[in-house]
């Protein structure tokens, strides 16, 4: 008997830090896939049946879709955690206990077991303004809000994630990240030195989303006048006066909002769950 489940996101605790920047991409066939285009048909993964049907928003005119499990009763589960800039609003808590009640059933009920990874993100242009207004360093902001949202998921009784990785912890990765992207024709360099997803061509993208323009509408850019086109969204953002940056081929500067899960989301499924 097929039972029925709405799957979406997640979150977890303990830090992860590593050390194996080069590493990790050489063993990942990255040069093949990061920012190329890709067919947009879904196909069934191959694993285990686990007799739970699913919603995929990919093809939500094929109905529900089986939720196959491609190491045993093992699943990887990514959540995108919160922008830690100030408290935790209602709107964090539906999130999370919503995945919490799923993740249950599926360890309780089915037997699966889910490792779960949240990304953090604790380099943000809020993280940064909060930092000049309080006279401290975003990573100070960014470690107080994120423990007191780590305190808030314990009074939800929600259980907390089984890793924890957050967008600090992967500068050199991103990096890679963008490069790769690049190298595919996917991405230009802007004279700033931000570094700029080129949509021109690329179908793929919001295929999951209701609409494109509002989320890029999220992200604010002071380099806009240099897109190519208006939907064209930063990959990297080139450092401005007073703000955090890394050293990039490109100049110092930061990640942009939409390659941060991208990357850890990666790392999750390959290295660190």
């Amino acid at each position: 008997m097929h039972r029925t489940i709405n799957l979406i996101g997640i979150r977890n605790k303990h830090s992860i830090q590593t050390n194996r920047n080069q590493t990790l991409f050489k063993r990942t066939h990255l040069s093949s896939t990061i920012g190329e285009k890709s067919s947009l048909e879904w196909k069934i993964p191959v694993g285990r049946e686990s007799g739970i049907k699913v919603t995929n928003s990919l093809c939500l005119k094929k109905g529900k879709v089986g939720l196959n499990l491609p190491s045993g009763s093992k699943l990887s589960w990514y959540t995108c955690g919160p922008t830690v800039y100030e408290e935790a609003h209602i709107g964090h808590a539906r999130s999370y206990v919503s995945v919490d009640i799923i993740q249950r059933i599926l360890n309780d009920h089915f037997g699966i077991h889910v490792i779960h990874l949240m990304g953090m993100t604790d380099v943000d242009d809020k993280i940064i303004q909060k930092a000049k207004e309080s006279n401290q360093s975003f990573s100070q902001v960014a470690k107080f809000y994120e423990e007191k949202f780590l305190a808030d998921v314990d009074l939800l009784g929600v259980k907390r994630p089984t890793c924890i990785t957050r967008v600090s912890e992967h500068i050199s990765e991103i990096i890679q990240f963008v490069e790769k992207i690049i190298q595919n024709g996917r991405a230009y360099i802007a004279p700033s030195g931000s570094v700029y997803f080129a949509m021109d061509g690329y179908d793929g993208y919001g295929k999951l989303l209701s609409s494109v323009e509002k989320v890029n509408s999220l992200e604010d850019n002071g380099h806009s006048s240099e897109k190519r086109n208006s939907k064209d969204f930063s990959l990297w953002k080139a450092a401005k006066e007073g703000e955090p940056y890394w050293d990039s081929p490109w100049g110092r500067g930061r990640p942009g909002w939409h390659i941060e899960c991208s990357t850890m989301i990666w790392l999750a499924i390959f290295f660190i769950c």
